[in-house]
């Protein structure tokens, strides 16, 4: 006889497989949601636009219910290597990414696994 947690766990396991698999459900939208944060060398103007490029890493999704029969599927991304941050003229400012260097390592190492194909 199964536990109320092995339950739960199957029944978790069988709603995502209808989510991501059969695509029976309709996904409302897609959401990036992003933490991290760097320090700039710099000042940024209030009110000027600016183009960030960063890289990321998805450490979890959430699935939420619009009580409508949709849902959206909420992709949360942690800042994982330094900022461009660049304005609408090309001027460029290189933030640097705020974390221990154990976190900046590992990232490295993850680069490197990922370039030679180790898995």
């Amino acid at each position: 006889m199964e536990n109320a947690d092995e339950r739960s766990r199957g029944q978790f396991v069988r709603f995502a497989k209808r989510i991501f698999m059969d695509g029976d459900l309709k996904i409302n939208e897609y959401i990036l949601r992003l933490t991290g944060s760097a320090t700039l060398p710099e000042k940024l103007n209030v009110g000027e636009d600016y183009t960030v490029g960063v890289s990321v890493c998805c450490d979890s999704v959430k699935i939420k219910s619009n009580e409508d029969g949709t849902f959206d599927l909420i992709y949360y991304c942690k800042l994982v290597s330094d900022v461009v941050v660049s304005n609408r003229w090309g001027r460029t400012v290189k933030a640097r990414k705020k974390g221990s260097m154990s976190q900046k390592l590992r990232f490295v190492l993850m680069q490197k696994h990922s370039e030679l194909g180790i898995t």
